[in-house]
């Protein structure tokens, strides 16, 4: 919901005026349009509307919390491709721990560097890591729950803000009521249930 600021037609037929206020669901722009002799014609609806709108975000964050932590301890497989084929030529991982990031190179093989085989060689990086627990203050915590909810809030053209704060016993929770300016305009296509 919000009061319509500017409509940018860019097909079809505007439901909304400037200045109108307009609720969530409504129809702002019609595919449907009424020619003089009384038919109808069909045609894409598209649009921007901006509309000053009233909206909220909020972030929690705990006292408590898990941390990733890497042991040092990495795992490689290399394999050779060559097309669809694959055959490992080195392998150092074994049983893989149940906790670890894959991270997978692929490099070409290239003769005289600068003929381009068909042949690849790609390496698989297994870094292993424990989830520690890690305890934060209480301002840790408010900065941290401020900080997500600024983020969510970065892309938006803001009139006005207010954030509120609330510790609890198990850690915080930062709600921001805000004012902005969005597009609110939503694409349908004839004989969607919203």
């Amino acid at each position: 919901a919000g009061s319509v600021k500017s409509i940018e037609l860019i097909s079809g037929v505007s439901m909304v005026e400037e200045g109108q206020t307009v609720s969530k669901g409504q129809l702002l722009v019609s595919g449907v349009n009424l020619l003089r002799n009384g038919k109808y014609i069909y045609q894409p609806a598209e649009a921007v509307v901006y509309a000053e709108v009233l909206s909220e975000v909020s972030a929690e964050c705990p006292l408590s919390e898990l941390e990733k932590v890497y042991t040092g301890r990495v795992y490689r497989e290399k394999t050779l491709v060559f097309f669809t084929k694959a055959k490992k030529i080195f392998k150092d991982s074994g049983n893989l721990p149940s906790d670890c990031d894959r991270i997978e190179k692929k490099e070409r093989i290239m003769l005289f560097g600068r003929i381009a085989l068909p042949l690849w060689i790609t390496t698989v990086e297994y870094h292993e890591f424990e989830y520690e627990e890690k305890t934060l203050t209480v301002d840790e915590a408010i900065k941290k729950a401020e900080s997500v909810v600024m983020r969510s809030l970065a892309d938006k053209e803001l009139i006005s803000r207010q954030l509120t704060v609330t510790c609890k016993d198990d850690g915080v929770v930062a709600v921001c009521l805000y004012r902005a300016i969005e597009n609110i305009a939503e694409e349908l296509y004839l004989f969607e249930e919203k």
